[in-house]
C-alpha cells in the first residue's frame, strides 16, 4: 500500500518505461530511444530504474545503434529488458550486449484456466479463443474481454488477427483466391500479417509434431515437415522492420502461395 505500489497500480510508476512498436510501420524508432536515455539519465523517485522493451525485433536501424551505448554502459541501478519472439532478427551489436533468457510458453490447460478466471468466460469458450489468438493469452482475454472471439478487420489488432485466419482457413480450404486475400490485406501492416502467418505456420508444426508423424516413418509426412520448418524460416525473414520497403501485396501473395504449396505435402 506505499505511493510506489499505487503508481504501479495505476500504470504510472515514475521510475518504470515501456517502450513498444507503433505508428503504421508498428517500429521501434529513434525518439523511442531518446525517451529511454532521458529516462534512465533521472535520478530514480524510488531506487533503481527499469525499461521495457517489447517486441524488441521491431526496433529499426536507428533505434538499435543508439541504445548500443545504454547497453552496453547501463546507468547504475538501471535494469533493461528486451522481450522479443525471434532473437535472430535482433542485430548482432544488440544481442552481444544482452543475456538471454528464455521462456516456454505454459501447457494449454493452464492458459485456459487462467483465461477461464481473468475473463469469467467458459473453458470452451476460453480454448476456442486461445485457437483464435494462435496461442498469444493476452491476445486471447482481450478477445473474451471484448465480449466476442468474432472479428472486425477494423478493430483492434487481436480482432483482426482473428478476421486474417478465417480467411487464411478458407484460402487453404480453396474457397478463396490468394489474389483476393492479398488485396483485402494489403493495407494491413506487413509485419503484423507477416507475424499472423507466421504463428500460423508455427501452429501447424506443432501440431504434425504432436501427432507423432515423424515417428511413424512416414516419408511424406517428414517431407512435409521439412518444407514447414523452410517455410518458418523464410516467414521469420520477412518479419523484419525493412520489410515495408516491399510491396505488401506481392510479398503476401508471395507468402500464400509459399504456404498453400508446403500445407498440402503434409
Amino acid at each position: 500500500e506505499c505511493k510506489a505500489c499505487g503508481y504501479w497500480r495505476v500504470r504510472n510508476h515514475p521510475d518504470f518505461l515501456c517502450l513498444k512498436p507503433s505508428g503504421a510501420a508498428n517500429l521501434i524508432k529513434i525518439d523511442d530511444a531518446h525517451a529511454m536515455r532521458e529516462h534512465l539519465q533521472t535520478t530514480g523517485y524510488y531506487g533503481g530504474k527499469v525499461v521495457v522493451i517489447l517486441d524488441a525485433e521491431r526496433l529499426n536501424n536507428a533505434a538499435a545503434n543508439a541504445i548500443l551505448k545504454t547497453l552496453e554502459e547501463p546507468p547504475e541501478g538501471a535494469t533493461i529488458l528486451l522481450a522479443c519472439h525471434f532473437p535472430s532478427l535482433l542485430p548482432p551489436t544488440v544481442r552481444s550486449r544482452c543475456r538471454m533468457m528464455h521462456f516456454d510458453s505454459p501447457p494449454e490447460n493452464k492458459l485456459i484456466e487462467w483465461l477461464a478466471d481473468e475473463s469469467g468466460a467458459g473453458q470452451k469458450q476460453c480454448k476456442q479463443a486461445l485457437i483464435n489468438a494462435d496461442g498469444h493469452p493476452m491476445d486471447a482475454l482481450a478477445m473474451l474481454t471484448a465480449g466476442s472471439t468474432n472479428a472486425d478487420v477494423d478493430g483492434d489488432e487481436p480482432c483482426a488477427r482473428v478476421a486474417f485466419l478465417d480467411d487464411l482457413d478458407n484460402y487453404l480450404a480453396g474457397k478463396a483466391s490468394p489474389t483476393a486475400m492479398s488485396d483485402k490485406w494489403s493495407k494491413t501492416s506487413v509485419n503484423l500479417v507477416h507475424g499472423w502467418l507466421l504463428g500460423r505456420v508455427s501452429r501447424e508444426i506443432r501440431t504434425q509434431l504432436d501427432k507423432g508423424q515423424l515417428d511413424k516413418g512416414n516419408g511424406n509426412s517428414l517431407d512435409g515437415i521439412q518444407l514447414l520448418y523452410k517455410l518458418y524460416d523464410k516467414q521469420a525473414k520477412r518479419c523484419h522492420p525493412n520489410a515495408e520497403r516491399f510491396s505488401s501485396f506481392l510479398l503476401l501473395n508471395s507468402a500464400l502461395h509459399e504456404m498453400h504449396f508446403a500445407f498440402r505435402h503434409i
